[in-house]
């Protein structure tokens, strides 16, 4: 699936692609809920990473791009 979050240092809307893996059922809604939440906040892809795992209780890899770099953040 997909996300946005607003960069803290440019201020520019960064596009993520994010993976998840649970052993426990997430429902659709709590997850869309959450992403729509975040879109809004000024956020480091390192710490989006590790408010959608904290919030979900499953392991999060988050995929972007920034400055031309790709950069894969995942937690735990």
């Amino acid at each position: 699936m997909e996300c946005t979050a607003i960069c803290p240092i440019n201020k520019k809307v960064d596009k993520y692609r994010i993976f998840l893996k649970s052993e426990k059922i997430i429902e659709v809604e709590k997850i869309k809920d959450l992403l729509q939440k975040m879109e809004r906040k000024e956020i480091f892809q390192e710490d989006l990473t590790r408010v959608v795992s904290e919030k979900l209780g499953a392991t999060v890899s988050i995929e972007g791009m920034h400055s031309g770099v790709f950069v894969r953040s995942t937690c735990p």
